[in-house]
């Protein structure tokens, strides 16, 4: 089993990457016009870079022995971790998230070990459930 980012995936990233950008804008411009119009074109930057580069090489993949999770661009990243020290799954939703039919789920296992899972489908963060005996 395998998951990858989707349309409404990079549509809520972008969503609480402006709103963010927002918020802190306004510090920004407190201290000066300049500063305030630098900060937004850099904020725009990476939230192109992310949306654009980072998020589609977001993977969730289930082999029978293990999760593994991998993302990145200049540097990919995989987390891996055993699917017999899974212990529990902690899913969050918000009210946007529900609206596009998205979740974030924590994965504990053993140990301590965690792992998260930004924007998942419901759905299948249903099927993964199932598949874990959670």
């Amino acid at each position: 089993m395998e998951w990858k980012s989707t349309p409404a995936a990079a549509w809520a990233a972008a969503l609480w990457h402006t709103l963010l950008g927002g918020f802190l804008a306004a510090f920004a411009f407190w201290q000066s016009l300049t500063a305030g119009i630098a900060f937004a074109a850099v904020w725009l930057l990476l939230g192109l870079w992310l949306l654009l580069v980072v998020l589609p090489t977001w993977r969730v993949r289930m082999t029978p022995r293990e999760l593994e999770v991998s993302v990145g661009v200049l540097f990919p990243v995989l987390h891996r971790m055993p699917r017999l020290t899974v212990c529990g799954l902690q899913r969050v939703t918000t009210p946007v998230l529900r609206r596009a039919g998205l979740c974030l789920a924590w994965v504990h296992g053993a140990g301590g070990q965690t792992c998260l899972l930004p924007l998942l489908p419901a759905e299948d963060l249903d099927a993964l459930c199932r598949a874990l005996g959670l």
